[in-house]
């Protein structure tokens, strides 16, 4: 792109974020000029686990038609770093049973096979593959399971440690 290599054009060509939220205040006329309203701000916060206005310092809509936010201080959310706990391993999530069917390569990719993830979910209360919609492993190594519609006991959602 020529504004890579040409500092001149970028504001021109491409524009500048707008400071729409500064201090915690809400500039309406900049709101309107970038085109958005109350519900689309609304919206795009949300889409940041934002749920009220009144909880952000600044918000930046940057020249990409996204959001920037910098919370108040009083909703910045504790971290493990603040509580001075370790970290713990995190894992990608993935997904073993979709819509009935077993995810064979996912697996295999976690070292473990089909006669395992049966067992795990007949521990859990699900006799039947096809009674699930959905299984995954979560971030923690937990396995999660949606149960399809029809499913109405109490296994119908349910996550447990995988071992």
């Amino acid at each position: 792109m020529i504004t890579r290599h040409v500092k001149k054009l970028r504001k021109p060509l491409e524009g500048k974020p707008d400071i729409l939220i500064r201090n915690g205040e809400i500039d309406t006329a900049l709101l309107s000029r970038s085109g958005l309203d109350f519900d689309k701000l609304r919206a795009m916060l949300r889409a940041q686990d934002i749920f009220s206005i009144s909880g952000v310092a600044y918000t930046i809509y940057e020249t990409n038609g996204t959001l920037s936010v910098l919370r108040k201080s009083r909703y910045d959310g504790v971290t493990r770093q603040d509580l001075n706990l370790p970290d713990r391993e995190l894992r990608l999530p993935c997904s073993l049973v979709e819509n009935g069917v077993i995810c064979r390569e996912n697996l295999q990719e976690i070292g473990r096979d089909e006669d395992w993830l049966r067992r795990r979910l007949q521990d859990m209360g699900y006799l039947d593959i096809q009674s699930v919609t959905c299984a995954e492993t979560t971030e923690t190594g937990e396995l999660a399971v949606i149960a399809r519609a029809y499913m109405t006991s109490a296994a119908a959602k349910s996550t447990t440690p995988v071992p």
